[in-house]
């Protein structure tokens, strides 16, 4: 497996990024990927992140940890998490085994977060001659109507904008004397990558200075936090940690330019940090071009960005689908560079060059919530976020594609001085708690407000469940696809999780951007089946008698998923270390677990995809001397609710 980090989102002519790559590479939607070499070895980054539950004694965390020979690397204690080194390349193994311990409320691989980057102010409207774009001028915040806004407000230093990222070029003519504090969790402040610093100049650059580019807040502070690498790549330890920090040091608006494949409670709980600490977390969805939100554009308390082009469409690299929140432009945006040699200069140009990705439609969103904030900084995280959506696009509409549409920031920096600070009614919920949940689950509510309901989101797990609840028709998960459900109604496919009691949250907008929330617990109960392969492998592999197998189950539906397998050693000579795996593919990423012990038993992140590219597969991987070789007979099986 590759060493799970954070990566930057920019798209695919630069680093496109994913916590660097969980498990294995993202491969293209519906192209299957092939197994790994027949000597492969697991490699990951040595480290787990584990919570243990209220009830767990410190003499019974200390005996687990000590009899496992694992040691305590640090942590993050405002989240009581512990980050545990353990044995390279079994993190996901060592992880499973305290999972199982009962002792944790979870345990985690310490996995990978990377950029999502693709490869009077005189280029305001002046052209600039780019790497790849040709001559081009900023188009960003133009497209969102912030000179409208500027009129009204270009922001309060008071108001601080977190990057959360590669760090930031304080000396930089448009963004020096705009830094406020900031703290490295992986060396130096300074900048290596020049990722941190273009998207600082996007969310906050000086305007109207006769010098460079307009920032979208440009009287906004600016805060470097760097927990990414001169690569764009980073531990999601770090990036969590750098959440809080920048929470607990004055932040309001936190920008995450960055995503990772493998859904995190750590992160999760880092969002959720932020969040309730009134700081309101924007997150790259990434550039996938899927229906898979990165990590942490997945949970729900991060507002989630998309990106478009300059004809409002969503850019082709943007990731999308019910998860997106809005939508801001991505492609081909003007902003600043080192102006010293570093990463990405060794490409663009230093002082300033355009790039694109959801990583350059987030700090426009990030920008946009500084000024609402400069406007009335008395507003909560959840009424920013509140009221970017209710200005977005149409004003009332969700689509797959682009959420909630292209903010507005005169629309949302008009709407913050509103007078209505009376939230809406959610009403009555359906299913009830008593109700068991099966199959596809129609969830609504019935909510009431005086100045008129925008939208419901309907939160289980801490993701929003399906679309969000609309007067109209709402956006399907697919590309394209428009389902015209009732009012203020989803339709929840239960078995994208495990059976069991589910926490339900119904958070209900006004068109003011107020929210109020009800919990309603559902009760899950599908069917499960299962299916089961047997074959004889072989390594080195033979014509009759390969070294992997990979198995398809195509399913209408999407599922969770329950990898077994176990095996019978029928020959070895000259074989060392004997290692099995399983994997399981979800139309977009891969995700492996190695082990060289007896038996395998995974429960990946990776769903099955209810698409003709689900595939599930083992095989065997060692070191082979001269003459050397192993076989050995298998049995795969997955389980799955139907």
């Amino acid at each position: 497996m590759r060493r799970p980090r954070v990566q930057l989102i920019l798209p695919l002519a630069c680093i496109v990024g994913a916590f660097v790559l969980v498990a294995r590479s993202a491969a293209p939607a519906d192209a299957i990927p092939g197994p790994p070499q027949p000597n492969t070895t697991a490699s990951d980054s040595g480290a787990i992140l584990v919570k243990y539950r209220p009830s767990t004694t410190a003499a019974q965390a200390t005996f687990v940890q000590v009899a496992r020979g694992d040691q305590t690397a640090g942590g993050i204690p405002e989240l009581s998490v512990t980050r545990l080194k353990v044995p390279r390349g079994q993190a996901k193994q060592s992880a499973a085994s305290y999972q199982q311990s009962g002792l944790v409320d979870f345990a985690e691989e310490d996995s990978t977060v990377s950029t999502q980057l693709t490869p009077n102010d005189p280029y305001f409207a002046s052209a600039y001659p780019t790497t790849t774009f040709g001559k081009t001028s900023q188009w960003a915040p133009q497209f969102v109507s912030a000179p409208a806004a500027w009129d009204t407000t270009q922001g309060d230093a008071a108001i601080t904008i977190a990057i959360v990222d590669t760090g930031i070029d304080a000396g930089y003519p448009d963004l020096q004397g705009k830094i406020v504090g900031g703290t490295s969790f992986i060396g130096k402040l300074a900048d290596e990558n020049g990722h941190g610093t273009h998207v600082a100049g996007i969310a906050a650059a000086d305007t109207n200075n006769g010098a460079g580019v307009a920032g979208i807040c440009p009287r906004c502070t600016l805060m470097p936090v760097r927990v990414l690498d001169a690569n764009g790549s980073g531990l999601l330890s770090d990036v969590a940690a750098g959440i809080i920090y920048a929470a607990d040091h004055g932040a309001r608006v936190i920008n995450l330019s960055l995503g990772g494949t493998s859904a995190s409670q750590t992160m999760h709980a880092a969002i959720d940090y932020a969040f309730a600490h009134n700081a309101l977390p924007v997150a790259a969805m990434g550039n996938s071009s899927t229906t898979t939100p990165l990590e942490p554009a997945r949970w729900y308390n991060a507002l989630s960005v998309a990106a478009v082009d300059r004809n409002g469409a969503r850019a082709t690299f943007s990731s999308y689908g019910p998860q997106t929140d809005v939508a801001a432009p991505g492609v081909g945006i003007l902003s600043t560079l080192p102006t010293y040699a570093v990463t990405l200069t060794q490409k663009y140009k230093q002082g300033y060059d355009a790039l694109s990705g959801t990583s350059m439609a987030t700090p426009v969103v990030s920008g946009l919530a500084g000024l609402v904030l400069s406007r009335n900084p008395t507003l909560t995280a959840a009424q920013v976020k509140g009221i970017i959506e209710a200005t977005a696009g149409d004003g009332s509409s969700f689509n797959a594609d682009t959420g909630f549409g292209v903010v507005n920031a005169a629309k949302a920096v008009a709407l913050a001085a509103h007078t209505d600070g009376t939230p809406p009614n959610v009403g009555a919920i359906a299913p009830s708690s008593a109700t068991s949940a099966s199959k596809t689950v129609l969830l609504a509510a019935t909510p009431t407000d005086a100045g008129g309901v925008h939208h419901v989101d309907f939160v289980i797990d801490g993701q929003r469940a399906g679309s969000p609840g609309t007067a109209g028709s709402t956006g399907g998960g697919k590309k394209g696809a428009t389902t015209t459900a009732a009012a203020w109604s989803t339709s929840w496919d239960s078995r994208t999780v495990w059976n069991g009691p589910r926490p339900m949250t119904v958070v209900a907008f006004d068109d003011a951007g107020n929210p109020t929330s009800a919990d309603s617990p559902i009760s899950v109960n599908n069917a499960y089946a299962t299916a089961a392969w047997t074959m004889h492998l072989c390594n080195p592999a033979t014509s009759s008698c390969p070294y992997y197998a990979l198995e398809s189950l195509p399913l209408t539906h999407a599922a969770v998923a329950h990898l077994q397998v176990n095996w019978t050693y029928t020959a070895v000579s000259g074989y060392t270390n004997a290692t099995m795996w399983a994997s399981i593919f979800d139309g977009f990423t891969q995700q492996l677990l190695f082990t060289q012990g007896t038996s395998l038993d995974f429960l990946p992140d990776v769903r099955l995809c209810g698409c003709t590219a689900n595939s599930i597969g083992t095989g065997m991987a060692g070191t082979l001397r001269k003459g050397g070789g192993a076989a050995t007979d298998v049995t795969l099986t997955v389980t799955y609710p139907d």
